[in-house]
Parts: C-alpha cells; structure tokens; sequence
C-alpha cells in the first residue's frame, strides 16, 4: 500500500543496515486491487562466521482483527442517537481540518432551545426525535467534503464549515437551513417546532485556533440566545466580548 512503503522500507532498513530483527503492519494490495492487513516479521539468518547468510520473513494474515478494530475505534468516535461524531472525535477532526484550512472556513455552535420544552411536553421519545432530526439536517447542509458535524451535548453541536471551492456562501446556506429546519414540528400537529441558535467564529490566517474559535462562536451564540433564539449571528468583535478573540 503506498501509505505502507515507508514503514516497509525502513524495517528493511533497520535489518540490513544494523543487522536488527524487524516487523511491523503493513497493508499490501491483492489481485483485486484490495488492501490487505498483515503482520510481517524479518530475521537475519548467520552462517558460522557471523555474517549474513540469508534473510527469512513471515507474514500473516491480520486482515480480519484489524478491520474489527477500525470499527471499534468508529463506533467510540460516534454518537449513537444521532450518528455525528461525538464531543471529543469533534474537536480532534475540527483541530486537524483547522491546520489545512483557509479563508471561508467557519466554525459554528449551536443549541437546540426548546429542547426541555419539548421533553417536558411531549415526552423524551419525542425529544430523542427532535434531536435526531436536527442532526438530519445538519448533515444535509454541511456534507461537503472537509465539512464535520458533532453532537457535543445533550442539546449542543458543533459544525466546521470547510468553504469548498465553488460551495455559496455561509450566510446563504445558513438561510436556507434555518428555512428548512422552521418547517419541521415534533408531536403532531399540535406538537412543536425546532427552535435553534447558531454562534459563528469566521476563519482567517491570523485566527485559526481551536480554542480561540470557539470562545468567538460562543460569545456570539450568546447574543443570538439573548436576543431573540432561532437564529444566528457571526462573531462581531464591536459587539461580542472582545476577549473573546484573544488568544489563550
């Protein structure tokens, strides 16, 4: 697998070299053009004199451990009700896109207002729906590739907006999600609509810091929760409290 050559490499490396015995994991293709896992260890074999004699290595097939570990290690990242990622795979996938992101991108918190509202009056089956249909058009909107949605709470989720080339613009997404997510009513007709607000942090390459980000779109989801619910508002630095965009 090229991910694997230079892990390869430098085993064989480390047993021509300095006369180590190796292994390790790699991944190599079969006739069907599939990755396979599999364990390999290497030996250096001495005729009497010490010298090497010849080299005999092992492999064995892990195909089948490894991909129950993948899924393992998926399933602990996740959320079970809402299929996002779950608080701290959030912030480790936010963290690395922030490294490779530039201008556009954004992040964005959100909390569900009526959520008690809705457990209270309707029942926590029904809040359990509210929240797996927030999370549904949370996925629809920000699908794009480099895009990551979590739930980090019982009512709280956060987004990083990736800007694709050639994707609209935020705030146009933004209005169109918050059209949709206004049509949707949990419990029936009598039931209840989906109340949220939204705190956005816009990145730039003088703020692309998670935890700076963060405490911008915070400040500015306090606004929206302050002012009115159901809505959403960029950071303003005028506004929002200026400490907010310092750094740590």
């Amino acid at each position: 697998h090229p991910d694997d050559r230079e892990r390869y490499f430098k085993m064989l490396t480390r047993l021509l070299e300095y006369g180590e015995n190796t292994g390790g994991e790699i991944r190599l293709i079969n006739r069907d053009g599939e990755a396979v896992w599999f364990a390999m260890h290497i030996i250096s074999l001495m005729d009497s004199d010490g010298r090497k004699k010849r080299v005999v290595g092992r492999l064995t097939n892990i195909d089948a451990q490894k991909r129950k570990e993948e899924i393992l290690k998926f399933k602990s990242q996740i959320d079970v009700m809402t299929g996002l990622y779950n608080r701290a795979a959030t912030e480790v996938n936010i963290t690395r896109s922030l490294e490779m992101c530039g201008s556009g991108c954004a992040l964005l918190l959100a909390d569900m207002d009526n959520l008690k509202e809705i457990n209270d009056s309707l029942g926590h089956a029904e809040g359990d729906e509210a929240i797996r249909r927030f999370a549904g058009v949370l996925k629809k909107y920000f699908s794009s590739c480099g895009d990551v949605i979590g739930r980090t709470g019982g009512d709280e989720f956060m987004v990083f907006f990736s800007r694709s080339a050639g994707s609209d613009s935020l705030a146009d997404i933004l209005s169109r999600f918050f059209f949709e997510l206004n049509s949707i009513r949990v419990g029936g007709a009598a039931g209840c609509k989906l109340s949220v607000s939204v705190g956005v942090a816009p990145c730039s390459e003088t703020c692309k810091g998670f935890q700076r980000l963060y405490r911008m779109a915070d400040a500015a989801l306090y606004r929206v929760k302050k002012a009115r619910k159901n809505g959403y508002a960029f950071y303003d630095p005028a506004i929002d409290n200026p400490m907010a965009s310092n750094e740590y």
